[in-house]
């Protein structure tokens, strides 16, 4: 396949006004990759493509050209752009003209092990995707020291955020009124957002570590849920846990932002969401009901959990509920490291990084587009 795709780019010529998008391989219209689209959509004279595995999903976005992922349109238009922007690898055989550009937007602050600090066995194969790599971004220093050592990333870290952030940050009451609408949940409701991370081992050992039905009753019929889970495991959910009044599943929703946007308080465990969604000052809940083991026997971490996370950690049903009974005095009990978290991580997350990554690789002299 590599020397095929080789042979199109030598007949293919280059645009230099061609832009080339997507999101989690094809799976969402999403992330940094959307941000950055519509940032160029409404501000340059800039040719959008996105690619998806399944395009007929996504006719309705405007000001792009869709395209099936891994056709020969894919090939086309990966030959013919002159900037790639993906929030993961391409695959190994695509290998880009000296003169392209890609941005490695990468999707989110690392406190799982990753790249070549935990697949010690792949380092070439890594070191084959990233070398593909012009430009990456972080969303803060510890980050980029990270990034840097485990991709083997020697050109260009863009530290200024995350350009999905920026947002939600800009939203009004009115907007949040909107969403909630649109995706049918009551408005006189709290909402509790559970986005656990993915865990390696869990394709074919899946079984989801919350009594729903014991947590609603327990917690009153103020609160609903929306769960956040990987694909694979939100397809093994059954209508005993999801009745769309109470529980809402939203795992397949594109848009992660507007979920973390809409919530009151999240849970997660590992899930480098939890950056994202400190951006927004809201009280997080850690349930890490396997902390050891997923600690020591699958990726690892490169911060002390308790330390670090800005919440309590919980590791059974019980003090999980009583922890949301007890939000009234979370900030007594958290402002401080709260504050110290957002101060490490998110101090560039100020509804403005689009703007600053976008100039860097795209406009560079006088304000002009290149």
């Amino acid at each position: 396949m590599g020397k095929i795709f080789k042979n199109i780019t030598f007949f293919v010529p280059l645009d230099k006004k061609m832009v080339f998008f997507e999101s989690h391989m094809g799976k969402q219209y999403s992330c940094m990759p959307r941000a950055i689209s519509e940032y160029l959509i409404e501000n340059s004279d800039y040719k959008i493509i996105w690619c998806f595995n399944r395009p007929e999903n996504y006719q309705s976005i405007k000001g792009v050209k869709i395209i099936k992922r891994l056709s020969p349109q894919y090939y086309y238009y990966l030959a013919r752009s002159k900037y790639f922007v993906l929030n993961q690898p391409l695959p190994r055989f695509i290998k880009k003209k000296y003169n392209q550009i890609f941005l490695q937007t990468w999707h989110g602050t690392p406190l799982k092990k990753i790249g070549g600090d935990v697949h010690y066995e792949d380092i070439e194969k890594v070191k084959a995707v990233t070398h593909n790599w012009n430009y990456l971004i972080s969303q803060n220093s510890y980050s980029t020291e990270i990034l840097k050592r485990a991709f083997f990333f020697k050109k260009e870290v863009i530290e200024e955020g995350y350009p999905k952030n920026d947002r939600f940050l800009k939203w009004d009451k009115t907007k949040i009124h909107e969403i909630k609408k649109s995706l049918k949940i009551p408005f006189d409701k709290k909402i509790i957002l559970y986005a656990p991370t993915w865990r390696d081992d869990s394709r074919n050992d899946f079984k989801l570590q919350l009594d729903l039905k014991d947590i609603k009753t327990k917690i009153g019929n103020d609160w609903v849920i929306i769960l956040r889970l990987h694909s694979v495991l939100s397809s093994k959910l059954t209508s005993k846990d999801i009745d769309n009044q109470n529980v809402f599943d939203y795992s397949s929703y594109d848009f992660g932002e507007e979920l973390m946007a809409i919530s009151d308080v999240m849970i997660t465990d590992y899930s480098s969401i939890m950056f994202d969604y400190s951006v927004l000052t809201k009280p997080i809940i850690f349930y890490a009901y396997d902390l050891t083991d997923y600690g020591d026997k699958l990726r690892g971490m490169y911060l002390d959990y308790h330390e670090t996370v800005p919440g309590p950690v919980v590791q059974n049903q019980s003090d999980l509920i009583s922890e949301i009974k007890n939000l009234s005095s979370y900030w007594n009990r958290y402002k401080d490291k709260y504050t110290n978290f957002r101060a490490k991580f998110v101090y560039k997350d100020d509804g403005e990084s689009t703007d600053r990554v976008v100039n860097r690789v795209f406009k560079k002299r006088n304000g002009k587009w290149k």
